[in-house]
């Protein structure tokens, strides 16, 4: 794997994670009245991720039934109803 490509997807990782935390304080932060908006962010956040993981996990040839093993554990896909 071209190193390039793996140091662009680590570097995409950690803004989305970063991304996900920051939508989780702003989530928090207007209490109990849910802005529509930022779900929705949130939600395409978590995608986002879930496909990059799954595109890290390939170009790192990692055989699917291991892959539970490495992946990180994303809370924000529960809300958005998404990983089974």
């Amino acid at each position: 794997m071209d190193r390039n490509t793996f140091n662009r997807i680590s570097e995409l990782s950690f803004k989305l994670n970063e991304l996900q935390s920051n939508l989780g304080c702003a989530t928090v932060a207007v209490g109990s009245r849910r802005n529509e908006l930022l779900n929705i962010a949130q939600r395409l956040a978590a995608d986002m991720s879930e496909q990059l993981e799954a595109w890290q996990m390939d170009l790192l040839h990692v055989p699917p039934a291991e892959r539970a093993t490495y992946l990180a554990p994303n809370p924000y896909l529960g809300t958005a109803g998404r990983r089974s």
